[in-house]
């Protein structure tokens, strides 16, 4: 919100309270000024009707401040959310256009995990075939590298 905004919801806030009378008129109405002013303008006029509504006496800065943060907590919840979803939808697509990227042909998967397969055998030392039921990270971490240098060379047309 902008200040003559502010200032107009402040001059609306303070004649709802016949009997203030603050000793610095001023400094009072520059706080509550500056409390509306990080806020829209959309909220203001609400906050003005609750407090007006609600409090006896005329607020401080930071009673009207609280009000104003109470009314913004599901404007800024629905923010959240719509962010949230922006980047989750950020994340498919990212996903999707890496799959096109990655897409192989299946005669090229079936002959790079022959490659893969062989070159395995080839640096597996004899007698060290232990039997498990998952493969260990590293062993995950090199036929993946593995798969990537082959189906390279593969488009490159070396092998």
């Amino acid at each position: 919100m902008n200040k003559p905004e502010a200032t107009r919801l402040v001059k609306i806030l303070t004649g709802s309270y016949p009997l203030l009378r603050p000793s610095e008129p001023e400094i009072y109405n520059t706080a509550l000024v500056s409390a509306f002013l990080p806020y829209p303008f959309e909220i203001g006029e609400p906050a003005v009707l609750e407090v007006v509504r609600t409090h006896k006496f005329a607020p401080t800065a930071a009673d009207l401040t609280e009000t104003l943060d109470a009314l913004m907590r599901p404007i800024r919840e629905r923010d959240r959310r719509i962010a949230e979803h922006k980047a989750r939808q950020a994340q498919i697509e990212d996903q999707r256009d890496y799959e096109a990227r990655t897409k192989r042909a299946p005669e090229q998967r079936e002959r790079v995990s022959r490659i893969v397969a062989d070159l395995t055998a080839k640096l597996t030392p004899p007698g060290s075939e232990k039997r498990r039921d998952r493969p260990t990270p590293r062993y995950l971490r090199v036929t993946d590298e593995m798969r990537e240098k082959a189906f390279k060379s593969l488009q490159a047309g070396r092998v």
